[in-house]
């Protein structure tokens, strides 16, 4: 029976950073090299930059969201009284 880490956690996560989908170097390194073989080199780059900018857009607008709610807790002044 694998020891138990504190938390409940198995050995299998026992490198420092633990990532969501337990994957190891090895299943890292495979899924790496066989998105090289479908795609190829160059689409591969192209691959990552968008994946790059979607996951920056993402973040802004998350971060925008949050920044939103912020301003939305803030009571708003009073209007002025229309003329009329």
């Amino acid at each position: 029976m694998p020891a138990e880490k504190k938390g409940g956690r198995s050995s299998r996560t026992d490198c420092e950073f633990p990532n969501m989908f337990n994957l190891g170097p090895q299943e890292i390194l495979l899924i790496l090299l066989a998105a090289l073989l479908i795609f190829g080199p160059s689409k591969l780059v192209d691959l990552a930059k968008s994946l790059g900018k979607a996951g920056r857009e993402f973040r802004k607008s998350f971060e925008g969201k949050e920044e939103d709610e912020s301003d939305k807790s803030q009571p708003l002044p009073p209007s002025p009284p229309q003329a009329g």
